[in-house]
């Protein structure tokens, strides 16, 4: 099998799994070509090859071969640039950013560009680290890769007139979007507080460092966003139910 040329990138740990007794399958993003999956052979005995830098949401400069007509990459060499060890040693914090790392996973293309979402992850890691609270950069993430990836409805004009929401609209799943007081009528969905509405919007104009708000709204806000989340999964977050069965908000 011919083997591609050698490449090397800056990129985000996923998650990594055992093979064997030695080896580990890695999964990271870049920011040239978005999600990659590689194997890393003897990395669980190479301190000097990889060292620590395998922990998940390791900042991370990788060097790795593609093979034709292989999914994965071989990994050769893994060297730490920032780690986020120490912000996970909170409990709440480190059950946040394994949710932050599992959306990623699932919504970022494999072998295709995704530059704006490579740095949205660096952008809310760093957040978190500079004593963002996690459950509000959690919303931002959320919030953004539903931008990133034209899944967020119009959050200001009704999806069947195009006038304005008012103070009482509502989600229709069947447009895939919110409908004023007027086109909502006899419509089944969820209702969505204007407040809340008004708060992502905000959201969507300020950088992750400033990402936070009322403690009254964080919960509305995730509910609004998880029913958006999960309509295109088509799955509940494991990470985000094991976080709720530990009673962290």
């Amino acid at each position: 099998m011919r083997r591609m040329p050698f490449k090397s990138a800056e990129a985000f740990i996923l998650r990594t799994h055992a093979v064997g007794d030695a080896d580990q399958i890695m999964v990271f993003i870049t920011e040239g070509e978005g999600k990659l999956r590689g194997i890393a052979h003897s990395s669980r005995r190479s301190r000097k090859r990889f060292g620590g830098a395998l922990e998940p949401l390791s900042h991370v400069r990788v060097s790795y071969f593609e093979r034709e007509g292989k999914d994965l990459v071989r990994i050769d060499q893994c060297d730490l640039l920032h780690s986020f060890f120490k912000i996970q040693q909170d409990l709440r914090v480190a059950s946040y950013l394994s949710y932050i790392a599992e959306l990623s996973d699932i919504f970022c293309h494999e072998k295709q560009e995704e530059a704006h979402f490579y740095r949205l992850l660096r952008a809310t890691l760093l957040a978190v680290e500079s004593g963002v609270d996690p459950a509000w950069a959690a919303r931002y993430f959320e919030l953004w890769t539903l931008r990133l990836h034209g899944l967020l409805p119009d959050l200001a004009s009704c999806a069947r007139c195009a006038g304005g929401l008012g103070s009482d609209s509502l989600y229709s799943t069947l447009e895939r979007g919110l409908l004023c007081g007027t086109c909502a009528a006899g419509e089944s969905g969820a209702r969505v507080p204007q407040r809340v509405l008004a708060h992502l919007c905000l959201l969507l104009r300020e950088p992750p460092g400033a990402a936070g708000g009322e403690a009254a709204l964080l919960g509305a806000c995730e509910e609004f966003l998880q029913m958006l989340l999960t309509q295109f999964t088509e799955r509940a977050f494991r990470s985000l139910r094991v976080l709720r069965d530990m009673g962290v908000r």
